[in-house]
């Protein structure tokens, strides 16, 4: 059976991160898909944990927090994923070959869509 699993950034990276490093832990023969857009979508607005830089702003609105994150990335690759990609949104030709080759994976990949929502 072909496995395909699609989520945001907040839920897989904060909320489901345990769900995450399990299932990359065991391996589980699944292509995770992230919509990695640095924020959580159905509570306004709200930062997340991962990629901004130690000093950096997070995006959510009247707060400005200054603590280290989570690189979903370096995750990946120290709890065992054995594929890891990253795509842009706005290259949809290289996110197909990289989706193509993550569902051709036997195993655990995992392939971040980088969505920079807060630069438009």
């Amino acid at each position: 059976m072909t496995v395909i699993v699609t989520g945001g950034d907040g839920d897989g990276y904060g909320i489901g991160v345990g769900h995450f490093v399990h299932s990359m832990r065991r391996n589980l023969d699944i292509t995770y898909i992230v919509m990695d857009n640095q924020i959580y979508g159905l509570t306004t607005g709200s930062g997340i944990a991962d990629h901004r830089a130690l000093g950096e702003n997070q995006v959510t609105p009247g707060r400005a927090t200054w603590k280290a994150s989570l690189n979903p990335i370096a995750l990946a690759l120290a709890g065992g994923a054995s594929f890891v990609a990253r795509g842009f949104s706005g290259e949809p030709m290289q996110l197909a070959e990289i989706y193509k080759k993550a569902i051709q994976h036997k195993g655990f990949a995992l392939v971040d869509v980088f969505q920079p929502l807060r630069h438009l």
